[in-house]
Formats: C-alpha cells, structure tokens, sequence
C-alpha cells in the first residue's frame, strides 16, 4: 500500500435534526457521538442541522452565485415535494430553504464520499445528498406516533382530538416513509432489535441492510461522585410531546401519592426547552421544574433515583443510560426503558401502572435496596459509546471506500 493510499480519508456529510454542539437531550448526544466517532475513524466530517436554523455548516455565511441558485431553487422543491408525498405533518416540517441552501453549498465546495443522514423524518432530504446514504434511525417514528396516539386516546377534549388526528396522520405518513427505506438508502443502522425487526417488516421483500448501533453513554459520568439526596429525577426534552406527557402524567399521577407516603421527598423535572405544560408543574408540592441546565448530571447523580416515565416511546432512553454510569438507579416504564429490557433487575425497575411505579419510588427513596454505585455502573460498560457505535462506524468507512475518487 502506498504512503496516498494509507493516507487517504474520505469525507462525510452528515444530515440531522438538531444543533449537537452542546448537546443536552438524547438526540443530539448520539449525533454528537456519531459526528466525533466518524471524524476519529472514518474522515473529516461536516454536519448540517435542521434546529435551530442559525448555523450547521461552515460555509453558512457564504452567498449562493447566480450559478447555484437555480441548484438550490431545483433541490428545496424537491425536497418539499418529497414531503409532501408523504402525507406526515413532521416531514413537511422539516423542509427547509435554509436546510437545502447549506447543503448546496456543502457540494458545491467539497466532495462528500458517504452521506450519513438521521431520523427517517428527515428522509424528505434524501434527493439532494451525496450517494451513498446511510439513514441512522434514533427510533422507528411511525410506530413513536402510533404508541403516542394510542397512549392519548382517552383525551376527548378538543386539543386531544387534534393530538389522536395529528399522531394518526403521522403514523400513517411515516410508515410510508420507513416501509420505503430498503430501496432509498445504501443502509442503515437502529439502535435495538425490536427497532431492526419493525423496520424489516415494514420492507418486507425488499429489505435494508441494517446494523446494530445501541444508544450509548460518554465516559463523564462514570468518574464523578454525588451526595444523595431524597430527590426523584426526570431528565429529557421538555418540547417533545411524549416528554411533555409523561412529565405531566409523573407529577400528576404518581408524585401526588409519593409526596404523600414521604413529605420531604423532591421531584426534579430537568431538561431543555420546557414547553408551557411542563412550566405549569413547577410549585405543584415537592415539584420543580428546571429548564436547560449547564449539566443535567448535576441532578441525576445526587438523586436517589431517576426516571424514564414515558407512554410512548421508541429507541432506547439514552437519559436512563446515563443515570445508571452516574451510579444512580431508575424507575421506568416498559415503554420507558424499551430496548433495554435486559437490564432490568434491583437497578432499573419496569413498572407500568402508577400505583407500581409510585411504590418503586417510596422503596428508592427510602433506601430499601442498597445502592453500590460501581455495581449500577458495571450495568452499562459495554454501551460506551466508542464500543456502541463500532458497526457502524465500520459499515460507513466501508462504504466510503468503495467511493474513493
């Protein structure tokens, strides 16, 4: 092998949703990972976000020439009309003159050998981007928006039934989108069998090639000792629907009787963005709410327990991953903690009802089962995030070399 073939790199483009410079929810943490993963194995990688819209590519301040600007025009329309095929009201809403424009100049200035785009919400994009295309799916969406809408059926007022029309329509236009995805995309990656399983089956005979790359956890929070104290904690995106449910359906539902059986407990709803809703919680008794905190291990490791309270859900909680490398146990629902089933035991307790899960709370902050904080961690070693993404990683720099220029 040559010294040029040795040194050879090829690059990446990567497509998301969200900024992950200073990432604070799931989402963004797995980009973030994934973005550094391929830079340190793979090649340099330039990473262009739907929100917010101010930044994502370093090229963001340059002005598109008369030569590109028919380039642009061409691809945001078909962007847009590839949403609209869709019928989902989240794929529409990513589309994005702003999203199209970076990506135009993107090309126009380096040559990509491998596009990784994530979320099958943003496969609207899939048209404009660099072959190949490796989708990265965070969640099965479609089947996010069936379990959202079923988990909201009983709501009959007039802003639950236009939650259950719009998760219906969703469902319907995000399934058309992933049951498309074997004849659309090079490959893809999912983060946990059940997630492999939906997605093969919604392909049916013309299959994607998938990998397993779980959602991980970073190396921080297995070096850093806390305090404890009689607090439960619930850590997420406080704008996503299914968060902003299941903060109301923990502080409604279940706190109540909790801050009954123990008066002095805490409950902490910490994360980005709160929505109005999750807002209203703060000051209910025992209850607080803090929004885009600097570090949310800050109150997860002093925390008696933490939660993943959550009706609808898809993925795996990288949120409950993180409590237990800070050494601190969780409480969550079978929705909550799905994919991560086989964890569940003295340290991660799945629990459905609101009686049971009030009753795991008591029990945790009562110090009912001793809690070794290097036996919790030694639960979640192997989903280092360097270990968690290996395949992947591997499958891209595949990829890549078979579009070496």
């Amino acid at each position: 092998m040559t010294d040029a073939e040795t040194a050879y790199r090829p690059r990446v483009l990567m497509v998301t949703m969200h900024d992950h410079t200073s990432p604070r929810s799931g989402g963004p943490l797995r980009t973030a990972a994934i973005a550094d993963a391929l830079r340190a194995s793979v090649g340099p990688t330039d990473v262009v976000w739907r929100w917010p819209v101010s930044g994502g590519s370093p090229v963001d301040d340059a002005r598109l020439s008369a030569r590109r600007l028919p380039h642009a025009v061409l691809g945001f329309l078909r962007v847009l009309m590839a949403a609209l095929r869709t019928g989902s009201p989240t794929v529409v809403r990513t589309v994005s003159w702003r999203m199209v424009r970076r990506i135009v100049l993107l090309r126009s200035a380096t040559d990509h050998q491998i596009t990784v785009l994530e979320y099958s919400t943003m496969a609207a994009y899939r048209p404009i981007l660099p072959e190949p295309v490796v989708i990265d799916l965070h969640n099965v969406e479609s089947a996010l928006a069936q379990s959202y809408a079923v988990s909201i059926a009983g709501d009959r007022s007039p802003r639950g039934l236009a939650r259950q029309a719009w998760a219906r329509a969703d469902a319907r236009g995000l399934r058309s989108v992933e049951a498309r995805l074997g004849e659309r995309f090079a490959a893809g990656s999912v983060v946990s069998s059940t997630d492999a399983d939906l997605v093969q089956a919604l392909n049916g005979d013309r299959p994607l090639r998938l990998v397993h790359a779980p959602n991980g956890v970073g190396r921080t929070a297995f070096d850093r000792e806390w305090e404890r104290r009689k607090a439960v904690v619930f850590v997420a995106l406080l704008s996503w629907r299914p968060n902003i449910d299941a903060a109301d359906w923990l502080a409604r539902r279940v706190w109540p009787e909790v801050i009954r059986a123990r008066p002095d407990a805490e409950l902490w709803i910490v994360g980005a963005r709160p929505d109005r809703d999750v807002r209203a919680l703060d000051g209910l008794p025992g209850v607080s709410v803090h929004g885009d905190v600097r570090d949310p291990l800050d109150f997860v490791g002093p925390a008696a327990v933490a939660t993943a309270p959550l009706r609808a859900a898809g993925g795996t909680r990288l949120k409950i991953l993180e409590a237990l490398a800070a050494g601190t146990p969780v409480v969550a629902t079978r929705l909550g903690a799905l994919g991560l089933e086989r964890l569940g035991g003295p340290h991660l307790t799945i629990v459905d009802r609101p009686e049971e899960f009030t009753r795991a709370l008591v029990a945790a902050l009562d110090g009912q089962h001793e809690v070794d904080r290097a036996e919790v961690r030694d639960l979640v070693h192997d989903f280092v995030w360097d270990r968690a993404l290996r395949d992947l990683i591997v499958l891209c720099a595949e990829l890549a070399a078979g579009r070496r220029p």
